[in-house]
């Protein structure tokens, strides 16, 4: 086979459009275009959400560690500190 027999042709052609055609096809080009930036607005938004919850959720959890623990919340302690604590 030779080179040319793998190549595609493509043929490229005029089109004359009216105005209110032209308005219509940009019109929708347009919603299109804001379309698809709302789209990566709320992934991106939904995405932050997703991580600030996690952190709140996180911060929750080690403030109720130290309630339980009876620590101060800035109490820093180590895993042999608990294992050490005679109230557990």
């Amino acid at each position: 086979m030779t080179k040319g027999a793998f190549m595609k042709k493509t043929y490229q052609t005029s089109v004359y459009l009216d105005s209110e055609e032209k308005e219509k096809l940009e019109f929708i080009a347009k919603r299109h275009k804001r379309a698809k930036n709302n789209i990566i607005k709320y992934l991106i938004a939904k995405e932050y959400d997703n991580e600030t919850s996690k952190q709140a959720n996180k911060k929750k959890i080690l403030e109720s560690l130290h309630k339980i623990s009876g620590l101060k919340s800035d109490t820093t302690f180590s895993r042999k500190d608990i294992y050490d604590d005679d109230r557990i």
